[in-house]
């Protein structure tokens, strides 16, 4: 009986463990392909980078979606230590011509679901829901 029960349980807490981290898996940002079609043009029509895009001053809490704004540039811009948004600013953003994909080496998807990214968008309902997610998720036609 304990012979049973001593290989029973690795075997048990081995498939729980599978088991969660592959739901854990299928719970995160999803890239589609349309993100490799997505040119900064279209992007920047779409995100309302070109006009005058929805700010933290209509937020109720100011100061959180502030400091998620604030964290979320710190993670993305060209001195970031997250290695794919240094990568996008510094080799893609910076030359780009409207024509040039956003996606260009898989800089972009790398960067903005990266999981430090995502969770410093998330400390502000208003700042994920009303400027992250749909300027840098979904006008890039990638998926939540």
């Amino acid at each position: 009986m304990n012979k049973k029960l001593l290989i029973a349980i690795p075997i048990l807490a081995l498939a729980t463990f599978g088991a969660v981290f592959f739901l854990a898996q299928q719970k995160g940002l999803k890239a589609t392909t349309d993100v490799n079609t997505v040119n900064f043009s279209q992007w920047q029509a779409c995100s309302g980078t070109t006009g005058t895009p929805i700010s933290c001053k209509d937020a109720d809490d100011k100061a959180a979606c502030r400091q998620a704004s604030t964290a979320v540039a710190d993670l993305t811009q060209g001195t970031s230590q997250i290695q794919p948004c240094a990568d996008f600013y510094q080799k893609i953003y910076n030359p780009h011509k409207a024509e040039d994909l956003i996606n260009n080496g898989g800089f972009y998807v790398s960067c903005y679901t990266n999981s430090y990214v995502v969770a410093a968008a998330k400390k502000s309902d208003f700042f994920y829901s009303k400027i992250f997610a749909p300027q840098y998720l979904k006008c890039a036609q990638l998926s939540a």
